[in-house]
């Protein structure tokens, strides 16, 4: 959240001065940065005794059925839901998902995700929690910078330059409630910072061209900053609470996957009403800021509602004292117990 917000500061700086490919080569520059330093700074762990099979059914079912829905999802806007291009689309993403669903349970003996650490409330809450706040969350940089530059008419450099509040409201957050966490467990910092991003959303719905970002602009990013700080930190700590120590991995790859997952499913339905609704002002004779703004307005408000849905599933998450440790099976069965000695007349206890 805060890398990104860093990273459209620096992308607007290097587009206003440079050109806009120069985004590319420095994030491919960057990334090669990065592949060093985890090669040199990152210490290798590696379970020896771990089963060492890649669930190809697992990985090319569920990455096919993800990419099907967000096909037929987008689909919509253009062909309508009665269409050959989104029912198959559709069909084929239920289709591949359940296969998915099926190989984790039945098939997989080394499954991608193991079915049963959804037993822990916390975990599964933690991830349906995810889903539908970076169904907004997820979002927001697009809808947000289409508001700067093609409604305001901010440049490149000032659109970078007005993220400046969401960044430093994560940051904060993020670094601020760690302990906030502790002590009260992740449930209410999650309804907090749940509640703060919903109202910012709801706010920037009330923007417009003639808009000043010190009044309808600063407080809304301020908000949401401050409430996806907050969510990042008490999402990550709920889903790996009572987990075992060896699953704390999977644990915190399945919340990256589900946040990515609701930020490409948020994303392409908010923008598919989007375009939908701006293409109807249009057609009325609306001015080009006037009608995109008839479509951005209900995306923040449809935001807002995904972030409230959120805030009623995190009322699942385990308060302070709940989260106990649930045994979920690895795919590798336990080693047999030797049987314990007898007791011989020597160690029986004297009175």
């Amino acid at each position: 959240g805060g890398g990104a917000a860093v990273g459209v500061l620096l992308g607007g700086m290097i587009t206003e001065w440079f050109s806009w490919r120069g985004t590319m080569l420095g994030t491919a520059a960057l990334g090669v940065v990065l592949l060093v330093l985890v090669a040199r700074a990152v210490p290798e762990q590696r379970n020896t005794d771990a089963v060492r099979q890649l669930d190809l059914l697992g990985v090319l079912s569920l990455t096919g059925g993800i990419v099907a829905l967000v096909f037929g999802i987008n689909e919509i806007e253009d062909h309508g839901w009665a269409s050959a291009r989104v029912v198959t689309g559709l069909t084929a993403a239920a289709a591949l998902l359940a296969l998915f669903l099926y190989d984790q349970a039945r098939i997989a003996r080394q499954p991608l995700v193991p079915l049963t650490v959804f037993r822990n409330r916390s975990v599964s809450a933690a991830n349906l929690v995810a889903v539908c706040a970076w169904g907004a969350l997820g979002t927001m940089f697009y809808f947000i910078s289409m508001l700067f530059q093609a409604v305001l008419g901010y440049s490149p450099l000032e659109t970078g330059a007005a993220y400046l509040p969401l960044a430093l409201g994560i940051f904060t957050a993020a670094r601020g409630v760690a302990g906030a966490v502790l002590r009260l467990g992740a449930r209410p910092v999650l309804m907090t910072g749940l509640t703060l991003a919903a109202l910012g959303m709801a706010w920037l719905a009330q923007a417009g061209p003639g808009t000043a970002y010190a009044s309808g602009l600063f407080g809304p990013l301020l908000l949401l900053g401050l409430g996806e700080g907050m969510v990042l930190t008490a999402t990550t700590t709920a889903a790996t609470a009572g987990l075992p120590g060896h699953l704390a991995g999977l644990g915190s790859g399945l919340l990256n996957t589900t946040r990515q997952l609701g930020g490409a499913v948020g994303l392409v339905t908010l923008v598919s009403i989007a375009t939908g609704l701006t293409n109807e002002a249009a057609a009325r004779g609306e001015e080009f800021p006037q009608a995109l703004m008839a479509g951005f307005s209900p995306a923040f408000l449809f935001s807002a509602a995904f972030l409230t849905v959120g805030l009623l599933v995190a009322l699942a998450v385990p308060g302070r004292e709940s989260g106990r440790s649930v045994p979920v099976a690895s795919g590798r069965p336990a080693p047999a117990r030797e049987p314990a000695p007898p007791v011989t007349a020597e160690a029986r206890p004297r009175v």
